[in-house]
């Protein structure tokens, strides 16, 4: 399904001896550019998780819990284990309950991750006692250091599961054995040696959270330790990881919905438990899940899903009207009515912290992407998408981001984060940023501008970045979109993408524009394509400058384990630079 082009600039050409030498500095030399991003102590922190062994911890005797807890039910997970099988990612496999295999060695990391969150303890129609029975079979097969049940991250989502199904537990009378509740408490001591501070980010995030839970969980002088260490971290990682138009610092839309969906659990147990926590984390916790819905509730398109901007895909974090409804239960009368997102009101979405513009009006909709890569130090899940955009038509997708469809290290990982996978321009088939490996970036591009404004019926955005790290003549790409607006209903009726390309030296620039699966492309042959989709409204596509152009099949990822296909416009033009070329798109 993958497009010819797409893999051959994926591979490398075959090497002699004599390039080795050549191909091994610059793998030192791009190792060298990724390191020097990170924070001196998340260097100290890989250094010692790379060289100093693992230890076990043991706890003897019995744990006593708070009985005093109080918190609301979180998010329910979907159907997860069904039919005596797991689903994730697209792929179901059967559990074997007589000699569960907890480690498959053909599953896909992430795969085997969600296996051991434990998210299926939130899943209604599991009972307790196939519940009851998961747990203790997770305990017999997964001895500490085990791998990967025993990682930070997959331990900290389990932690968190397992507290809020216990607690749902005693509540309801039923019965949580002493092994139980000690093995849990051995994974909160484990946890604590091995926070991810070499990795940062929503990973540091998670672990903080576990240790706050486990504080208002079990009681004893452990559970003040893990509370002081977790209340001084969530609030300083709060102040860093939110910014000031309420967007996570990733800039990736499912990360913002699932960092969203941390605050609100911790908002759940601070709030009802204020006396255990201290004012300034139920603040800071307050401020952030009030600011990152808003935000949420700006961006996403009225169908209520998300744009698919860098490592993002459906049906990974709840939707918008779960972590709506969750907040309206938490915090009711401050956060959204149903009716909150996708009004009538046509809105501009003008994210500048984030790098997110747009306009929304009923059904139509336009998104685009031109933030920096962020944090610094951890650009994990960044994508190639600067100056990207989706859009939607009488709510229909029609310009789509390609998304993403797995984190294994291979090729197709590669593609999805490349220029070429995104609505945007590329230079001699080069890449924005020098992006590698499974969540590596080097050399990077850098946003240098961007606004948005509204005059009477039309709609003005200019953004422009400094990349292409492999072209010489120091390329900027500045890109300017003008939407004209009905007048009648200020719905979207024209579209015009203008792109300039500013260096020096002959070039090959191409820009590319991915459509939805269900839209059919209909090529007139004269720079024009009619574009059929499932509303009434006609379009119509048009290359406006005398460019070469040709529609080519694509990959759309919208979940993680599925592709579809799809098909693509590319535009190119070969000349020296500056140059320009541009497009239009008509809406009737």
């Amino acid at each position: 399904m993958l497009n010819d082009k797409m893999i051959k600039s994926c591979r490398h050409p075959a090497t002699s001896g004599s390039n080795r030498v050549v191909i091994t500095s610059c793998k030192v030399l791009k190792l060298f550019t990724t390191v020097r991003y990170l924070k001196f102590t998340q260097l100290v922190f890989l250094i010692l998780r790379r060289t100093v062994r693992g230890s076990t911890v043991r706890y003897s005797g019995d744990v006593s819990v708070n009985d005093e807890l109080t918190m609301s039910f979180p998010i329910a997970a979907k159907r997860l284990y069904v039919d005596g099988g797991f689903k994730f990612l697209n792929v179901t496999r059967q559990f074997d309950w007589s000699c569960p295999d907890w480690s498959p060695g053909d599953a896909q990391r992430l795969w085997a991750y969600n296996l051991h969150y434990f998210d299926c303890l939130r899943q209604t129609d599991l009972d307790d006692r196939q519940k009851l029975a998961l747990v203790s079979l997770w305990i017999a097969g997964n001895p500490q250091l085990s791998r990967p049940a025993w990682e930070p991250f997959p331990t900290s989502k389990r932690i968190v599961n397992w507290i809020f199904y216990f607690k749902s537990c005693r509540e309801r009378g039923v019965f949580i054995p002493q092994p139980v509740l000690v093995s849990l408490y051995e994974q909160v001591l484990w946890l604590e040696k091995n926070l991810e501070r070499h990795i940062l980010a929503n990973h540091y995030f998670e672990n903080l959270k576990a240790l706050a839970f486990s504080s208002a969980f079990f009681a004893g002088r452990n559970s003040s330790r893990w509370r002081q260490k977790a209340g001084r971290g969530l609030v300083a990682q709060l102040a860093e990881q939110n910014l000031g138009d309420g967007g996570h610092y990733e800039r990736t839309p499912q990360y913002h919905s699932l960092m969203l969906e941390n605050y609100l659990d911790l908002y759940n147990v601070v709030n009802h438990n204020r006396h255990l926590f201290e004012t300034s984390l139920y603040e800071a916790l307050q401020f952030a899940a009030t600011g990152a819905l808003t935000f949420l509730a700006d961006i996403v398109f009225p169908d209520r899903k998300i744009p698919l901007f860098n490592d993002s895909a459906f049906d990974v974090a709840p939707d918008f009207d779960e972590l709506e409804s969750y907040a309206n239960r938490l915090l009711p009368g401050q956060m959204f009515s149903p009716d909150s997102c996708g009004t009538a009101d046509s809105t501009l979405i003008n994210k500048p912290h984030s790098g997110f513009y747009g306009y929304r009006q009923a059904q139509d909709m336009i998104v685009v992407e031109c933030g920096a890569i962020s944090p610094s130090y951890q650009p994990g899940h960044t994508h190639c998408g600067l100056l990207s955009y989706e859009l939607m038509l009488a709510g229909e997708r029609v310009i789509v981001d390609s998304g993403v469809c797995e984190y294994e290290p291979g090729q197709l990982r590669q593609i999805v984060r490349s220029t070429r996978a995104h609505n945007t321009v590329s230079v001699d088939g080069a890449d924005q940023s020098e992006i590698w490996g499974e969540f590596r970036v080097a050399r990077r591009a850098k946003a240098v501008s961007a606004d948005i404004s509204r005059v009477a019926n039309r709609v003005l955005f200019c953004g422009s970045y400094a990349g292409f790290y492999g072209v010489k003549g120091g390329v900027t790409h500045t890109r300017k979109i003008e939407l004209v607006v009905d007048e009648n209903n200020a719905n979207i009726a024209q579209l015009d993408i203008a792109d300039e390309v500013l260096g020096s030296g002959c070039h090959l620039v191409e820009s590319f524009v991915h459509f939805h699966p269900d839209i059919l492309l209909k090529d007139n042959g004269d720079g024009t394509i009619d574009l059929v989709g499932k509303s009434r409204r006609s379009m119509q596509f048009a290359v406006n400058n005398d460019v070469d152009y040709r529609i080519e099949k694509s990959i759309y990822c919208p979940e993680f384990g599925l592709q579809l296909k799809n098909q693509c416009v590319v535009m190119s033009l070969r000349g020296t630079l500056p140059c320009q070329l541009s497009y239009r798109i008509t809406m009737q």
